[in-house]
C-alpha cells in the first residue's frame, strides 16, 4: 500500500481573555463533522479542556491552533495575534481551479499545500481566490468570500467546493447572509466585497 502522509483535522479559533474563543460551540461543531467524515475519534469535552490549558497563562489576545491527529490525539499551540493588517487587501484571482466535487475542500486539514502554493505565487497579495469548474468564486486560501448585492449580502454555496467558515455559518444561521452562485461579474457590480 503506497504511503501518504497523516492527516490531521485543524481548527484556527480567537482567544480574547475577556471574551474567551470566539464561536466556540461552531467551531467544535466543524472538527465534530470532519472527525466524522474522516472516521477519526473526537471528545469535544477533551478539546474544550485541552483549548482552556493552551490559554491559561496568556493575558492577550491569541490565535489558537487545535489540531486533531488521525489517532484521536489533540496538541493546541497559541501565538499572539498579529498586529491588524491593513482594513484593504490586495487579492489574486487563482489560475488553478478547484473541483466542487472535491470532498477535502469541505474540511480544514493539514493537507494545505494546494493553498500554500497558491499564496506563494501571488507574494504581492494578501489572499488568492479561487474559481471551480464552472466559474463559479468559492473561497479564499484563509477566508470566505462574501459580496453585497442589491443590498444583500451573499456568499459563494458550500457545494460549489470550500470551507464552510464559522463567522459565514453563523450569519447564515442569524439571516443576515445567503449562499448564491457568484461569478466574477459579480465582483465588479457588487457593492461591497469581504474576505
Amino acid at each position: 500500500e503506497p504511503s501518504r502522509k497523516p492527516i490531521e483535522v485543524l481548527e484556527t479559533l480567537r482567544f480574547s481573555p475577556n471574551e474567551g474563543f470566539t464561536r466556540l460551540a461552531l467551531h467544535l461543531d466543524r472538527v465534530q463533522r470532519s472527525a466524522g467524515a474522516f472516521s477519526i475519534p473526537f471528545d469535544a469535552s477533551r478539546a474544550r479542556t485541552a483549548l482552556s490549558n493552551c490559554v491559561a497563562d496568556f493575558r492577550s489576545e491569541l490565535r489558537v491552533r487545535l489540531a486533531l491527529s488521525e489517532e484521536g490525539e489533540l496538541a493546541c499551540a497559541a501565538s499572539e495575534l498579529p498586529p491588524k493588517k491593513e482594513p484593504f487587501w490586495r487579492f489574486a484571482i487563482s489560475e488553478s481551479r478547484v473541483s466542487s466535487q472535491n470532498a477535502l475542500l469541505h474540511h480544514k486539514t493539514s493537507w494545505r499545500g494546494f493553498y500554500d502554493t497558491a499564496l506563494d505565487s501571488y507574494p504581492n497579495c494578501d489572499e488568492v481566490v479561487f474559481l471551480n469548474e464552472h466559474g463559479r468564486l468559492t473561497e479564499g486560501c484563509r477566508t470566505n468570500l462574501f459580496i453585497r448585492r442589491g443590498g444583500r449580502l451573499v456568499t459563494p454555496r458550500e457545494k460549489d467546493g470550500l470551507l464552510p467558515g464559522c463567522l459565514r455559518r453563523e450569519l447564515i444561521d442569524k439571516g443576515l447572509c445567503e449562499e448564491s452562485e457568484i461569478y466574477l461579474d459579480d465582483l465588479r457590480t457588487a457593492n461591497d466585497l469581504f474576505l
